[in-house]
């Protein structure tokens, strides 16, 4: 609130808002965060806010209402970033996973492997990985299988600390 300039103020939140998340404040990240929401009138700025919201909301509000929040601001920002929109699309899918809605964040991930530019990066990597997951709570192992086999090498070389954290918490 000292900032002067709004763009100035919504930054500093934003990095005020992680770094209480990971000083294990997650609580007051997502309070002070949500604070600021009118201010990201700019979609990706917006979206990147809503991700470290995410982040913070794991673990203090009911996981389907940040997978849906997720899936509003991936539905937000597609226009802008696709690149952007599959990463949220990934993690709202993997939140879905996470609460027990395995058909739901199947088809999520399978929209997110859909967008531009998607095909060969970890954010297709973890999709599948979410797909074999899902498949897998349902006992198709086959399926399962076939999916995760040729991911394997891929998986070990996804960088964790390039990833979300939503995205990591959920294949640790």
């Amino acid at each position: 609130r000292l900032s002067v300039r709004k763009d100035d103020r919504l930054r500093r939140t934003m990095e005020a808002g992680r770094a209480l998340w990971l000083g294990g404040e997650p609580q007051r990240a997502s309070e002070l965060l949500e604070g600021v929401l009118d201010l990201a009138v700019d979609p990706i700025v917006r979206a990147d806010l809503q991700r470290i919201r995410a982040a913070a909301m794991l673990f203090t509000r009911p996981v389907s209402e940040t997978a849906e929040m997720l899936l509003a601001e991936a539905n937000r920002v597609e226009a802008h970033d696709p690149a952007r929109a599959a990463s949220l699309l990934l993690e709202a899918g993997t939140a879905h996973f996470m609460a027990a809605d395995q058909r739901r964040a199947e088809t999520i991930v399978l929209r997110a492997m859909q967008m531009p530019g998607v095909e060969a990066g970890s954010t297709s990597v973890l999709a599948l990985s979410v797909v074999a997951l899902a498949r897998a709570v349902e006992g198709e192992i086959d399926e399962v299988l076939a999916v995760s086999q040729p991911l394997y090498e891929a998986l070990m070389s996804v960088d964790p600390l390039g990833e979300t954290p939503l995205t990591i918490g959920a294949f640790t």
